[in-house]
């Protein structure tokens, strides 16, 4: 991987974190026990550790594109707070904010909010797509993450992947 790769992974690692926090301290919060999301393709490399305890629960990073794909969950946390609230927390480290869609669909049975959206994450340009859902006393967030723009190929892997999203309950106590 070269300088460039290294440093925009660093700079979008930096906003995966934030996202997972929203903006709270990082991962004092349980997570949900039991889940299955689609399987990804052979590009994506899963960059999470067993060992850490911090970020989120998910990372996949495609080694062609150098985007990265993230799944969060925290749950007994913010049951009060609207989607549209917890999505201007996932994309707030980001500046120069241009929305480029914005809808409402239907995850795991439950209302979801999707949002793509292009910015700078300190002054890198890139494109961003999160969807967020409840599901019981869980929010869980999806992320994809791009340098520059989002390819069609990343696109659909990404939509396959929190498609077949299913929540099999519990929570995990940290």
């Amino acid at each position: 991987m070269g300088i460039l790769q290294l440093v925009f992974a660093f700079l979008v690692t930096g906003i995966l974190f934030g996202a997972c926090s929203l903006s709270g301290p990082l991962r004092s919060d349980p997570r949900a026990a039991r889940y299955e999301f689609g399987k990804l393709p052979a590009d994506w490399k899963n960059q999470k550790s067993s060992a850490e305890e911090a970020g989120p629960d998910e990372f996949f990073q495609n080694e062609k594109t150098q985007s990265l794909i993230s799944l969060n969950s925290m749950c007994r946390r913010y049951p009060d707070s609207s989607l549209e609230t917890l999505m201007k927390q996932l994309f707030s480290p980001l500046s120069e904010v241009e929305v480029l869609e914005n809808a409402k669909t239907l995850l795991d049975e439950r209302e979801a909010l999707l949002k793509r959206v292009k910015g700078k994450l300190d002054g890198v340009d890139v494109e961003a797509e999160f969807i967020i859902m409840r599901k019981n006393e869980c929010l869980f967030d999806f992320s994809l993450i791009s340098r520059n723009s989002i390819t069609s190929d990343d696109r659909v892997d990404f939509e396959k992947f929190y498609r077949a999203f299913r929540y099999l309950g519990g929570v995990k106590e940290e």
